[in-house]
């Protein structure tokens, strides 16, 4: 049987309570070490989401035109497939299987003003398309 003396709970209590005291400088210090990344290093950042949003954007243009054209049946049956791939293999979340199976059943300036426009959900749509096998035709 292990006896502590009065003493050594009392230092054990001490112990803890700077542990506690101290725990918050501790991490507040360990993350202001981090490094944070330079204003130039945020600048391309920036400029790389800039261009990716900007070929969505070109990528759900020329979609609406292909909606619009004779081969419009031809997208959409290829965009259902993927939505359902998505929703078999839980390959996304709910908001993008029933966003994207609203908007492909819905008039084509539907995903114009959903997509291309300034909705909220615009990018985040736009970066998660069941049309992106037509990236490669986007110039």
């Amino acid at each position: 049987m292990v006896s502590f003396s009065l003493l050594s709970l009392f230092q054990l209590w001490v112990l803890v309570c700077l542990a506690h005291l101290l725990a918050p400088i501790y991490t507040y210090r360990m993350q202001s070490l981090k490094p944070r990344p330079s204003s130039s290093m945020r600048i391309l950042a920036r400029k790389a989401d800039a261009d990716k949003y900007e070929k969505l954007g070109r990528l759900h243009k020329y979609v609406l035109f292909l909606l619009r054209s004779d081969r419009g049946n031809d997208i959409k049956v290829r965009a259902e497939r993927r939505i359902r791939m998505w929703e078999e293999k839980d390959l996304c979340s709910r908001f993008y299987i029933d966003s994207w199976r609203r908007l492909i059943n819905s008039d084509p300036s539907e995903i114009e003003r959903e997509v291309c426009g300034d909705a909220p959900q615009a990018h985040a749509l736009a970066q998660n398309s069941p049309f992106s096998f037509l990236m490669d035709e986007v110039h």
